[in-house]
């Protein structure tokens, strides 16, 4: 016996007759009733046959009909059907399933979210993680009030669907730091599919000195120096100026603040010019001033001008030497 395709045809037969009207709100308490006792094969069917293409006339009832048979308790013995079986389905059967769970995401997205938890089968996690986006924006409390506390694999998971369905740079925030490596690469990449603003700039420049070698790169090729703020450019301003930091990073950083019209990155640059002891050592920090006096020179933060005549009237040989090198060369 298939309660699926059974079902299905009842559903179907029923919305070719004339009183579909009267029938058709029966099925809300069919369904609950099913839902305790009965099959959920049966439950399906009565989605899938509301969710088929009817005459006109029937369309919106049917919709409204498909709203009140999704309840979440219809929708959890459902999900829990597709999950047991999900590990043998492959083909059409899969389909099916990914079908059904799209439909669940549209009218039920809290229980097909608790299905994502809970499930151990990657299957499963993969349909519903491509159902999930469906629901739009009306998950997106669900998934911020749940991202703090949550594990490793469902904070990955939340983060992953955030861009999809309206998050902000500002919601993958609480995790951005996380210890497990594969949610911080997880927040990168979602940065990455969002609108960028200073706050995924804070992020990045985080971002920049990443254990991870793969997260540190990704950082650098998604920074831009126009949106940088407070936070990211006191982050680069540290790294600029740590002479035990790799001279490659620190002329990223150098460069990225000459290109912020923040006079606080403009001030960084003039730090980074002045010199860090009596005598230096070796060729490094001679090129990174003069870098640093470019990058001020071709500033274009209001300040930026103001900053450098300063270092072309400096006292200190090096740093007028740097500006004036930088002026010859412009």
């Amino acid at each position: 016996f298939d309660g699926t395709a059974t079902v299905f045809e009842l559903v179907r037969l029923a919305t070719g007759m004339r009183d579909f009207d009267a029938f058709a709100p029966r099925l809300a308490q069919v369904a609950g009733d099913l839902a305790t006792s009965g099959s959920a094969d049966m439950l399906i069917g009565i989605l899938r046959g509301l969710s088929a293409p009817m005459a006109q006339e029937w369309r919106a009832i049917a919709t409204s009909t498909v709203r009140a048979v999704a309840s979440p308790v219809v929708a959890t013995r459902i999900l829990e059907n597709l999950d047991h079986a999900s590990s043998r389905a492959e083909g059409e059967k899969l389909e099916d399933a990914a079908a059904v769970a799209k439909l669940l995401a549209v009218h039920c997205p809290t229980a097909v979210f608790d299905c994502l938890e809970r499930s151990d089968s990657r299957k499963m996690r993969r349909l519903l993680l491509e159902a999930l986006p469906l629901a739009g924006s009306a998950l997106l409390p669900t998934l911020k009030a749940r991202l703090p506390g949550a594990t490793w694999f469902v904070a990955r998971n939340i983060v992953l669907l955030l861009p999809r369905m309206g998050g902000t740079p500002a919601d993958v925030t609480p995790v951005a730091r996380h210890p497990n490596e594969k949610v911080r690469l997880e927040v990168l990449r979602a940065l990455r599919a969002m609108p960028p603003d200073s706050t995924s700039m804070d992020v990045l420049g985080h971002y920049l000195t990443d254990e991870s070698t793969e997260i540190a790169r990704g950082a650098r090729a998604t920074l831009q120096g126009e949106l940088l703020g407070p936070t990211s450019i006191a982050d680069l301003g540290r790294i600029a100026e740590d002479e035990q930091r790799p001279e490659e990073l620190r002329r990223f950083c150098i460069q990225t603040l000459g290109s912020c019209p923040a006079d606080a990155a403009a001030g960084v640059l003039f730090r980074v010019l002045q010199p860090k002891g009596l005598i230096e050592l070796g060729s490094s920090s001679a090129a990174v001033r003069d870098l640093a006096a470019s990058a001020l020179h071709g500033s274009p933060a209001p300040a930026g001008r103001r900053y450098f005549e300063e270092g072309l009237a400096s006292t200190v040989r090096r740093v007028r030497k740097a500006c004036e090198r930088a002026a010859g060369r412009s």
